[in-house]
């Protein structure tokens, strides 16, 4: 795999993955009462619907990030930032994620939706496009298994069979199958979770307004590889984005592939 798309697989699995549980932020809201919870009477079953509701909670809004590896890939830079815009609709989620070079420089931009994904390589004047599904027999190597492993579906996951949730004195454990999820007792937030040799630990949560879960603004990743952290800041809620924020046709695109092709090596 080329340097440069080894950076961008990196960089969208650790800002696709603070996907899975958080919210937009708007400015500080009144603190929230501490939330009652009951968790004997949750199963594994009832705790991913919960979750599940909490994603669905989030409809529209931008952030920056800035990614950390180590060890960075060869020749590059340990450190990147960019911006990301997310917008559920009922019908579709619109996913743009930008990321550039230390000096500003664009280091590729891309756009998800409707099941299709385009990504511009600058440095290369190239645009690849292609459906996620597509090369699913790939494993981690394509942005493809990238989206469908870190903008999590709760209502996909399935709890481990006869499992029951493991409560500790600080954490609840929820058993998946291939994996674990773990909570924080008191507040029910997640701290990690886990799978195949992936694990992504979720910190620092930030308290949002009524009606809306805290957003996790620290992402760690550990594999068997390396290890990557995503910082998250200047999170804002929209009430509805427009659609030239998903908008790349301005590029002059020198040629075109299909996906598979930005990660064979």
């Amino acid at each position: 795999m080329k340097r440069s798309q080894q950076i961008i697989l990196v960089i969208l699995l650790l800002t696709l993955s603070s996907l899975s549980g958080c919210a937009a932020r708007r400015p500080p809201a009144e603190p929230q009462p501490r939330l009652q919870l009951n968790w004997e009477r949750e199963t594994p079953q009832s705790l991913l619907a919960s979750l599940q509701t909490k994603t669905e909670a989030l409809n529209a809004f931008t952030a920056y990030f800035q990614i950390s590896m180590d060890p960075p890939p060869k020749g590059m830079p340990s450190s990147f930032s960019g911006v990301l815009y997310l917008h559920k609709e009922a019908t579709r989620t619109s996913l743009r994620i930008k990321a550039f070079h230390m000096f500003g420089t664009t280091l590729f931009d891309m756009v998800a939706q409707d099941g299709t994904t385009r990504l511009y390589i600058p440095s290369q004047r190239t645009l690849y496009v292609g459906r996620m599904d597509q090369n699913a027999q790939d494993g981690n190597q394509g942005p493809q298994a990238v989206f469908s492993a870190m903008l999590i579906d709760f209502s996909r996951l399935n709890a481990r069979p006869h499992s029951t949730l493991t409560i500790g004195r600080h954490h609840v454990k929820l058993p998946l199958e291939g994996g674990e999820i773990w909570l924080d007792k008191e507040t029910g937030h997640i701290v990690s979770l886990s799978r195949g040799d992936k694990t992504i630990s979720y910190g620092n949560y930030q308290e949002l307004q009524a009606g809306k879960p805290a957003m996790p603004t620290e992402i760690n990743l550990t594999t068997a590889t390396g290890k990557a952290r995503c910082l998250l800041k200047e999170v804002t809620l929209q009430d509805k984005m427009a659609p030239s924020n998903f908008d790349i046709s301005h590029y002059q695109v020198k040629e075109t592939k299909p996906l598979s092709a930005a990660t064979k090596r």
